[in-house]
């Protein structure tokens, strides 16, 4: 069982879901513009993933 709060995961959730749809969209959006966004769209991904293994580090039950 977990020692986090339950409370501490649904927040944990609901802070960084939202960080990686934006993301996600910044991402697929700058496949037709410049270098420039691509490289955005890239650091867009890279903020993503950090953020799912923030959510699963704090889901998981280790």
């Amino acid at each position: 069982m977990s020692h986090n709060p339950v409370h501490r995961k649904r927040r944990i959730w609901w802070l960084y879901v939202p960080i990686i749809v934006v993301a996600t969209i910044t991402y697929f959006l700058s496949f037709n513009h410049t270098l420039t966004l691509n490289g955005l769209g890239l650091l867009a991904m890279i903020v993503a993933f950090g953020g799912l293994a923030a959510i699963v580090k704090e889901g998981s039950t280790l």
